[in-house]
């Protein structure tokens, strides 16, 4: 049994992936009643969801917790959960925590309570995407571009994605994904980083250059604020790994009426062998999400010079 903290994403992105996706049943408090039933795309699920009074009963109902809200909230439900007794697993969003040193804090928390967890790099969940920056041995340096209009931009949102201190922005809640896969990939140092904005507390572009001994230097560039829309991998010799309209474009599944991230969200929530190895590698990308904030520069642009 399976329950979710967040009405946003937590519904629209997890709840149709647990339910559909991995067929597992799903406790939700009644709270979120009103929020299935005012979407169309939810209100069919309304009668496979069993129903309890309120969080901590879904608490005591689960094995499992989705935790999908904002980076400042997920540290306090954490703790909440733990302390009611919950002794099962935590399926929780990127970034953990707003810092990476609040990061820290909550990981060493939930390795004290011996609880295991995942964490939604969903980049990971791409095979295309780790090819990409992985299969470069031998090659010349390469480069990850990431080119996008963020919503909060497009429609004047004013909401914690756009807001460093609370874990958005363009380092912390997108940049993080291409952190993870990186990592992943073996990369292990970052040389040079400047993030650049209107505003240092909320900056719309990322430039970093990392290294590893036996790999190719990548150069990431990620502009959240751009009126194109492109994910590429190429080599700096010319050649082409990977071009796509979004980072997801290789893992969505065109069949079904769900979220772009729906097939992403489904191998997430499947896997869940490894947890040491998991573990361990969640504490690289901190590691590395850490050193990029030490050292990390801002340049203040206009908004004309950020739109392509």
């Amino acid at each position: 049994m399976v329950t979710i903290f967040g009405a946003g994403f937590g519904l629209y992105g997890y709840l149709p992936a647990i339910i559909e996706g991995i067929n597992e049943q799903v406790c939700l408090p009644r709270k979120y009643l009103k929020a299935i039933r005012g979407r169309a795309d939810l209100s069919y699920l309304e009668g496979k969801i069993f129903w309890v009074k309120d969080e901590i009963e879904a608490i005591q109902c689960a094995n499992k917790v989705v935790v999908a809200v904002n980076p400042v909230r997920q540290f306090d439900i954490i703790r909440r959960c733990l302390s009611i007794g919950f002794t099962g697993h935590f399926f929780l969003e990127k970034p953990i925590a707003q810092t990476p040193q609040e990061s820290e804090r909550l990981l060493s928390l939930l390795d004290s309570h011996e609880v295991t967890y995942s964490v939604g790099y969903s980049f990971l969940y791409v095979d295309a995407l780790l090819q990409a920056v992985s299969d470069n041995q031998g090659k010349g340096p390469i480069h990850v571009s990431w080119q996008f209009m963020a919503h909060h931009f497009a429609h004047n949102v004013d909401n914690w994605k756009r807001r460093e201190l609370q874990g958005g922005g363009v380092l912390r809640f997108y940049g993080i994904h291409i952190i993870a896969l990186l990592v992943k990939a073996g990369y292990s140092c970052v040389e040079n980083t400047c993030l650049q904005g209107a505003d240092s507390q909320e900056p719309w572009q990322w430039d970093a250059q990392f290294s590893h001994i036996g790999l190719p230097n990548c150069l990431v560039s990620i502009n959240s604020r751009s009126q194109s829309q492109e994910f590429s991998v190429k080599v700096t010799d010319g050649s082409k790994c990977l071009i796509a309209s979004d980072p997801f474009d290789a893992a969505v599944d065109t069949s079904i009426n769900h979220d772009r991230r729906f097939a992403t969200l489904v191998r997430f929530l499947s896997d869940l062998d490894d947890f040491q190895n998991k573990k361990s590698l969640y504490r690289k990308i901190n590691k590395m999400w850490l050193d990029i904030e030490t050292k990390t520069n801002f340049s203040k642009l206009v908004i004309k010079e950020s739109i392509s």
